[in-house]
This record gives structure tokens, C-alpha cells and sequence, in this order.
């Protein structure tokens, strides 16, 4: 007969585990259970996961470790039982040497043979949660002698019980290493620095087996689940099994409505879903870097936080997610969802309704307006994550249409990013990129696009769908054309005329583009005269692309090919058309002309803080008077900087930001006038006070004009 030492070694005691190391290579460690080990996430300080520190989840166990109350708990609130990677392996580690040998038999019908590959939740919870802590009479993870004290959960894990516990485990590691980074306060907000002594909030481990009627409450709002989800702020990981099971059971929806709807708890609420699912990763350039057991969709345009809020790696980690999956899951219906208890069932949907607690046990509404939010928000949630959207376009037209008109319902107002320059959508087309973007929330605050040469249908598509948005604040632009003589000025001056009546828009990046130039200038003007709400105007030309155009590549209409070479990979990219004629790219380039135009619509201008222009062909000192008399008019623009591709215009152009200088001196507030490349500027600094040496000073003048 074994002792429980001898038959729980590895949750006593401890186990050996191999892990592969920064260098590739398994290496075995000795991982030690047998004392308290404080709950930890780390601080990096680069993107390898270099350490820098340790957040101690709770400062108390470095004082107290392993305090208990009078009747025993280590850990008295249920929410503050989260369980460590550390105290799930050796789970796992000892089912792999216990499961065979003993006969475990399936608890689904009491006959089938387990394997380690093929034990679920309900019989770890046989074979061991309830062994393991029946002396104890606590919950498993109050058992455990590494358990040091309360375990407050980073994130909380939504899942279905049926699913085996290795593919379970294989999730939470994956996560645990797209999560380890946290270097910012928001990787520290989205939940990094996971190690494997960060607890999850898992709840077959947290309540207490032999006392389920004590730990759950009727109200599922004052249940240890929603209380943990509010110590997680509201980070939630859904397990998604390889059925999609997960998703028809009644208490995952609850958690996922908290996490998607119910802002006014935890507005900053993470949604991350994982599957088991063994895959290559290949980056944005698509290289294969590695192997994965498992896959991640996060929620929210910043992604996972070793993702370095870059939508390109986001876009590439999540693209192996596997679309059954998916689209199972697009089609879920929250009021049909199940429950093993039916109770449970009926108080969790009438609780989402908003019902008083003595009408919890009444029959729920199959019909709710709320039924209908969640299953917009989650599906659209779903649907607008870069691996869904991949998959999808991928796909037939049929299917590509019901994941589009899916996301157009979001509500999410987070940001997007597109990096079509990535291998990852390489294969889109010109029809199939103008009906992403017209399918996209007008909801969300932000958009930034990136390497977009699809043409001018594209283009149309894409200012038809600014027109329509309710909360965009940033969009930006980059490195994209249009590519025809036409498009760039008319789709440019269609995009000026939809922000010139905008009310939500307060950045505006249009860089290396040809959606503004001289062919169009006036619309733009007629745009900054107009628009009330617009703070930054960054616009960068073409005109650092001359030199790199291809005249062989010259078609009709005078449509050429330009590039430029990327000197750290040693390779073109960014390869471009766009309309260009006289030397110059007219719908890419404002030249000097084209500024004192757009300098007519700054001075009736009322929001603007700062404008950039770079690379748009400005030479000659021809620009002060009309940049000095729209500055002196507008008392808003706080900042103004100018540069070229050329050092001898860059040199024009230094006399001419400070002739402005002079020329504004008794304008209040002061301006800072910045020629960035050439690190020269000169006006007021951040905090308002004067730029040394800015006075009205001829040796500074020398010193500047020397420089």
C-alpha cells in the first residue's frame, strides 16, 4: 500500500522537468514543492524577456508565508486561490506516472482505459484533487505545500472541463511565453511578466471539492468566479477545445460577458483564446522560427505583449489558429448555451438580463436584447482578431462574406493595424482588401495601414468607410499608393473633403503616400479651414523617392515604379506606383507653391498643435511669409517641422525655420520650430520656457547658420 507521500511525490516533494532554454536546447531542472514559493511576475527589460525584476503578486507571503486561519485555510477567499504553471506540471507529472500503471478508467462511462494523453479535468479530479486534499478537507490548492498563502490571479481561465489536461497545460505555456514580456505599463495592464510561478484562476483547483455548496453562491455576480475576474481585471483565457465545446457552456458565457460587456467593472479587460494546436511559427516575413504545441487569439489590436504591440507579429503568431474552430465559433448562440446543472444554467442567463436575485431561479427569456450584445460583441470580437481574418480571406466568398459582415457589427473601439507589406497577406487582392476595409467597426478609435497599393478602388473604400465612422481619433497611413494617374488626386481629395466635416478625428499621419500634393492641395486646405477637432497633421511626400525611380517601369498615364532600398535586410522594399511627371510626383509632393496654399487653410485653422512636413520638394526661402502670416493668424499650432531629403534644401530650410522664428517672436504662445534629421530647434521646449540660445542673438545666428 503507498503512502500518499509516495503516491503524490510529485506535489510533495517535487519533479524533474525539461524545458527548452533561450539557446534551443532541452535542458532538465529539478523543480522543488515541498516548501512555500511566493507568487511572482517578472519585469523585462527588453524583447529576449531579459530580467530587470519581480512583481510580487502578494507583498504579504515575503512576510508571513504559509499564514492560516483558525479553521485551516491557508487562503480564505476563494478568488485569491489562483494555481502556477509550477503547481499544474507536477498535476500533469504525476498523472503521467499514476495513470497507467493504476487503470484509471474513463469517468464519462467508468470503463474506458486512460492514457496521460487522454485524462480530462473530471478525472483529475477523481484520481487526484479530491485524494490528494481529503485529509485536509481544503481546497487543492490550499493543500499544496508550495502554496505560500493567497495566490491572487493574474488572468482567469475559462474553459470546459472535458477537455484532456495536456492539451489544457500546452495552452497555458504557450500564453505563459506570449506573455512574458512586460516592459511597459500597458504589457503590465494586459497581464505580462507571466512566469511559471504566476497563478491562474482555474476553478476546479480554487474552490474546495468536499464544500461546493458553501463556495458557490446563488447570485453568480458574488460568486468566486466573478470575483476573481475582478483580481484579474478582467484578463480572461478561454481553453477552446478542439470541438469548440467550450463556448456552449453557460458558465464560460458568464465569463466571457463579463469580460466583453460588463466595462463598468474592468474596462480594461483582456479576451485571449487558445487552442491545442501544434504549429510552425513563421514571422511576418515568413521564416519558420520554431514549433508550437498551442495557438493564441487576443482581443484588441495590441495583441500579446511579446507581440511588442506590433500588429505584424500579432498577424503572424496568430495565423495557424485552425478556421473550424473558428468559424464553430462564429456561429455560437449564448441563450442555447449548457450547463451541468440546470439551475446553474437558468441563474446565469437571468443574471446577464439584469434580474433581481429572487427571480434568478425563474425561467430564463429566450429572447433578450442582451442575448443578442453578447453574441454580436463575441463572434465580432472574434471576427476582427488578425488570425480569424487571415483564415477567413483565405476562404471561400461565402465564408469571407459571413466573417466581414460578422466584424461590421463590433462595437469594440480599440485600433487596428494592417501591414500588407507583411508575407502574411500576400495574397490579398485589390477586390477582397477594399471589402476588409469596408467591413470594418465604425467604432474603433484608431487605424493604422501600412504598404496599401491595391489602387484607387481600395482607396475609395477606404475614405467611403472613414465617412461612416463614429469614433475614429487616429488614423495613419503609410508607404501606400494608389497607383494611377487619377487615383491618388481624386481618391486624396475625396478623403480632404470627408475630414473637413469630421468631429472625432485628432491625428492624422499620411506618411509617404500620395493622397496629398499639389494636384489636390486646395481640398486640403479647404480641410484644415474646416475641420475643428484635428490636432496633428503629419504629412510626409515622395519626394525622397526621386532619385529611386525606375524610368524603364514608366507606362501610360506616366505611372512609374520607385523603391527604396532597405539597407538592413539588403533588400527593396516599399516598391511602389504612383503618378509622376516634370520630375516631380504631383499627387505625392506639395512643392513650394503647393504649401503657401495648404498655409491658407492653416490660418483659419482652430485645433491644430502641431504640423510636420517633410519630403514635399521645398526649396527657396519662399515659404516664410505665407507659413509666418497663417502662424501669426492661428494661436493653436504649437509646433511646426520641416525637412527634406537633400542637404543643401535642409540648409535653406534652417534659415528659413528661423526667419519664422523671428518672424512669430511676439506671438503668444511661443512655436517650436524643429528640422528634426539635423537635431536644430529652436522656439520653446516642452515645458514652455525659452530654447537656450533662441534670443534675438547674431553669435547664436552665426553658430546656427554654420552648423
Amino acid at each position: 500500500m503507498k503512502t500518499t507521500k509516495e503516491t503524490f511525490h510529485e506535489l510533495l516533494i517535487g519533479y524533474d522537468y525539461y524545458e527548452k532554454g533561450l539557446d534551443g536546447n532541452l535542458a532538465e531542472e529539478w523543480f522543488p514543492m515541498d516548501r512555500p514559493i511566493q507568487c511572482i511576475a517578472s519585469i523585462t527589460t527588453d524583447f529576449k524577456g531579459t530580467e530587470r525584476g519581480l512583481h510580487y503578486l502578494n507583498e504579504e507571503q515575503k512576510e508571513k508565508p504559509e499564514s492560516k486561519t483558525s479553521d485551516g485555510h491557508v487562503i480564505p477567499k476563494v478568488e485569491e486561490r489562483g494555481i502556477t504553471l509550477r503547481q499544474l506540471r507536477a498535476v500533469f507529472k504525476n498523472i503521467e506516472r499514476r495513470c497507467v500503471p493504476e487503470g484509471w478508467k474513463s469517468s464519462k462511462d467508468g470503463k474506458t482505459l486512460l492514457i496521460p494523453d487522454t485524462v480530462t479535468l473530471y478525472d483529475v479530479n477523481i484520481h487526484i484533487i479530491k485524494k490528494f486534499s481529503e485529509e485536509s478537507q481544503l481546497s487543492f490548492v490550499e493543500t499544496l505545500p508550495s502554496t505560500a498563502g493567497p495566490q491572487p490571479p493574474r488572468w482567469f481561465v475559462s474553459h470546459w472541463w472535458g477537455e484532456p489536461v495536456k492539451d489544457f497545460i500546452s495552452c497555458l505555456e504557450t500564453h505563459r511565453k506570449d506573455f512574458f514580456r512586460n516592459f511597459t505599463g500597458s504589457d503590465e495592464r494586459r497581464g505580462g511578466g507571466m512566469t511559471i510561478d504566476t497563478p491562474f484562476w482555474i476553478c476546479a483547483y480554487a474552490n474546495n471539492q468536499w464544500r461546493l455548496d458553501e463556495e458557490i453562491t446563488k447570485d453568480p455576480l458574488q460568486s468566486s468566479f466573478t470575483k476573481a475576474m475582478k483580481i484579474a481585471k478582467g484578463r480572461t483565457l478561454s481553453i477552446l477545445d478542439t470541438r469548440g465545446i467550450v463556448f456552449s457552456r453557460v458558465w464560460c458565457v458568464y465569463e466571457l460577458y463579463f469580460t466583453l460587456i460588463d466595462k463598468d467593472k474592468e474596462p480594461e479587460g483582456v479576451w485571449a483564446v487558445y487552442t491545442a494546436h501544434k504549429n510552425q511559427y513563421k514571422n511576418w516575413r515568413g521564416k519558420v522560427t520554431y514549433n508550437r504545441n498551442a495557438v493564441g487569439i487576443i482581443s484588441g489590436k495590441k495583441g500579446a505583449t511579446s507581440d511588442r504591440q506590433d500588429a505584424s507579429y500579432t498577424a503572424a503568431r496568430e495565423a495557424p489558429f485552425p478556421f473550424e474552430l473558428i468559424h464553430k465559433s462564429l456561429t455560437t448562440t449564448i441563450e442555447t448555451a449548457e450547463a451541468s446543472k440546470e439551475e446553474d444554467r437558468r441563474r446565469i442567463l437571468n443574471s446577464i438580463v439584469g434580474k433581481e436575485i429572487h427571480d434568478l431561479d425563474t425561467d430564463p427569456e429566450y429572447s433578450h436584447k442582451k442575448y443578442t450584445l453578447l453574441n454580436t460583441v463575441l463572434r465580432a470580437t472574434f471576427a476582427s482578431s488578425y488570425g480569424t481574418l487571415q483564415a477567413a480571406l483565405g476562404k471561400d466568398k461565402a465564408i469571407q462574406n459571413q466573417v466581414l459582415d460578422i466584424m461590421s457589427k463590433g462595437t469594440m473601439t480599440n485600433g487596428m493595424e494592417f501591414y500588407f507589406e507583411d508575407a502574411t497577406w500576400k495574397d490579398l487582392t485589390t477586390e477582397t482588401a477594399a471589402q476588409l476595409i469596408t467591413n470594418l467597426p465604425v467604432t474603433i478609435k484608431s487605424l493604422y495601414i501600412f504598404g496599401a497599393t491595391f489602387g484607387p478602388t481600395y482607396g475609395h473604400a477606404l475614405t467611403e468607410w472613414i465617412g461612416r465612422s463614429t469614433n475614429l481619433q487616429f488614423l495613419s497611413i503609410w508607404n501606400s499608393s494608389l497607383g494611377n494617374k487619377e487615383g491618388g488626386k481624386e481618391v486624396g481629395a475625396k478623403l480632404a473633403k470627408i475630414l473637413a466635416s469630421n468631429k472625432t478625428i485628432k491625428k492624422l499621419m499620411l506618411w509617404r503616400t500620395d493622397f496629398v500634393g499639389s494636384r489636390n492641395v486646395s481640398d486640403w486646405s479647404n480641410m484644415l479651414a474646416c475641420n475643428v477637432t484635428l490636432e496633428s497633421f503629419e504629412c510626409e511626400g515622395l519626394s525622397l523617392f526621386i532619385k529611386d525611380v525606375d524610368p524603364s517601369s514608366c507606362k501610360n498615364n506616366n505611372v512609374v515604379s520607385y523603391h527604396k532600398l532597405n539597407g538592413a535586410f539588403n533588400e527593396l522594399r516599399h516598391s511602389k506606383r504612383a503618378y509622376f511627371e516634370n520630375g516631380i510626383f504631383p499627387d505625392g509632393m506639395l512643392t513650394n507653391e503647393g504649401v503657401k496654399i495648404l498655409c491658407k487653410g492653416i490660418g483659419l485653422n482652430s485645433s491644430l498643435k502641431m504640423i510636420k512636413l517633410w519630403y514635399h520638394g521645398i526649396c527657396g526661402d519662399g515659404i516664410t511669409p505665407a507659413v509666418g502670416s497663417a502662424l501669426m493668424k492661428n494661436s493653436s499650432i504649437l509646433s511646426v517641422n520641416l525637412f527634406e531629403d537633400g542637404v543643401d534644401q535642409n540648409k535653406i530650410l534652417k534659415i528659413s525655420l528661423k526667419k519664422l522664428w523671428l518672424y512669430t517672436k511676439e506671438r503668444k504662445p511661443r512655436i517650436q520650430f524643429l528640422l528634426n534629421s539635423l537635431d536644430v530647434s529652436f522656439g520653446v521646449r516642452g515645458d514652455g520656457n525659452e530654447e537656450e540660445g533662441c534670443g534675438d542673438d547674431n553669435r547664436f545666428f552665426s553658430r546656427f547658420l554654420a552648423c
